[in-house]
């Protein structure tokens, strides 16, 4: 779970593997149009491609759900509440 703004158009994926004894290497990216989320409040099951170097390497399954909230101001920024610091939403 994490926060997002109706102003976010996608949200990216980035899937790596997990490595020993070297660094973790990504293994592609997902880019998902958060519009239909917003619309329908709900998207279930979904395959988006995932995509490395602009090659096609596989497909995974995500289903989205979008819980508005309203705004209560206790004196946190928004960076402090909730979520990973490592998700990212593109413009």
């Amino acid at each position: 779970m994490f926060s997002i703004s109706r102003d976010v158009k996608e949200l990216k994926i980035t899937i790596m593997d997990k490595d020993t004894l070297s660094a973790d290497d990504i293994v592609g990216e997902v880019t998902i149009p958060l519009g239909p989320v917003f619309e329908s409040e709900r998207v279930p099951s979904t395959m988006y491609n995932v995509v490395k170097d602009g090659t096609l390497c596989g497909g995974l399954n995500v289903s989205l759900k979008f819980n508005q909230q309203t705004t209560r101001s206790r004196g946190f920024s928004n960076e402090d509440l909730g979520g990973w610091k490592s998700s990212s939403a593109m413009d």
